[in-house]
Parts: structure tokens; sequence; C-alpha cells
């Protein structure tokens, strides 16, 4: 039997909950032996019957496992900042093309604009080893706003969402002026009192306010 490039082993072995995977690279002796690299960054040579003779290896034709790009992106480091065509300082970037695909690009040390070909070229095979055992797995950020969200249109925009309650407060605020109490109320931040708790929804009015002007 031969060893095909592209192919993805896996290790079987009883108990272990995280099974050992890697891909063949390269291939030489007419496929009889290959360069496979691990999904810790690892690679070694075999020969397929060396790989195959305990029976604790086998072809994994399983869907991909994810992993997270802080996770991806280290592997990668860890390649380039031991070979010799990477500067010292370099870089990547690990970002989501689609589904759980994912690439990896170059990053110049920093202050340096210089493309380092050879190291890019590294990177991109590194990470092209590595697609082929994981995907990138990306964190849903929640929303943890502490008011209430019910009468909110669910088409609206959260920019237009928080100056619509601005200028109701604004509004508010000259009603209670015209009508002549003395303690009118402010369109700005409140100071809570003992009972209330603190609200932030005007600092983030404000903030996203100012970042629609020009």
């Amino acid at each position: 039997m031969r060893f095909n490039l592209g192919e993805v082993w896996k290790s079987v072995e009883a108990g272990d909950s995280k099974p050992r995977r890697a891909v063949v690279i390269a291939t030489e002796d007419d496929r009889r032996r290959g360069t496979l690299f691990f999904n810790d960054g690892d690679e070694q040579s075999f020969f397929w019957t060396e790989l195959t003779q305990t029976g604790n290896w086998q072809v994994d034709t399983s869907p991909k496992p994810t992993r997270s790009a802080d996770v991806l992106k280290e592997i990668i480091l860890r390649k380039i900042q031991r070979h010799p065509v990477c500067p010292a300082g370099m870089s990547v970037e690990v970002r989501q093309t689609s589904g759980h695909d994912w690439e990896a690009l170059p990053v110049p040390p920093p202050g340096q604009h210089i493309a380092y070909a050879d190291c890019a070229n590294y990177i991109s095979t590194v990470a092209s080893a590595l697609r082929s055992l994981d995907g990138v797995r990306l964190f849903t950020v929640e929303s943890t706003l502490s008011f209430p969200m019910s009468w909110m249109n669910s088409g609206d925009d959260a920019g237009d969402v928080v100056a619509r309650m601005m200028a109701e407060r604004q509004r508010r605020s000259l009603a209670a002026i015209h009508s002549g109490t003395t303690d009118p109320i402010t369109p700005g931040v409140q100071e809570p009192s003992a009972s209330t708790p603190p609200s932030t929804i005007e600092l983030t009015a404000r903030s996203t306010i100012q970042s629609k002007r020009p």
C-alpha cells in the first residue's frame, strides 16, 4: 500500500479522546514513504508499513474539526519562528473566507513593509496543510445591554435606536423645562440613585452618534 498526497490520518489508540491527526504533504520511494504534517505542527516521515503495522493509525474520512483562529495562528507562528526564511517579528493574520474555511495572511515585522516573499510562501504552505486538518471556529459576541429590548423593531439599526432614545430624552427634558419643573431631565449621563442601577445607554448613544459624523 502507498501514501496519497492530501490524505488525512488519525491515531486510533484506545482511550484517546482527542486523536492525533496528520496530513500527507510529500511522498517518496514510489509513495511508500510519506512526510506527515501533524495537527500540532510537527512533521515526520514514515514508511507506510511502519505507520500501519501497529494498527494504531488509519485513514480519516470524518468531517474536519474546528479550532479557534488564535490556536491556528499560534501553530503557524511556532513554525515560522523556527524557519530561516522568516525574519524575527514576522506574524500572521488568520481570517475566515467562507463557512469554516480560512486563510493565513503574512504580516511583516512592526515598522517594516517588505514583502518577504519566501516567508509568505512558507506561511501559505503551512496554512494549506493545517486547512486539510482543521476548519476555523468563530465565536459570536452576544449583546449584554442592561435595558429591555422588547420595544425595538427587529429591523431597526442599533445606532438609529439609540439616537431615537436620545431624542426622546431631550424632548422630555424640554417639556419639563416649559412646565416649570425646577430640576429638568438632562439628556446626558444621569447620576444613579441608591435604588436605581447605573445606566450605560447614554454613553453608548454618544459613542454611536459621534462615530457616524463624517
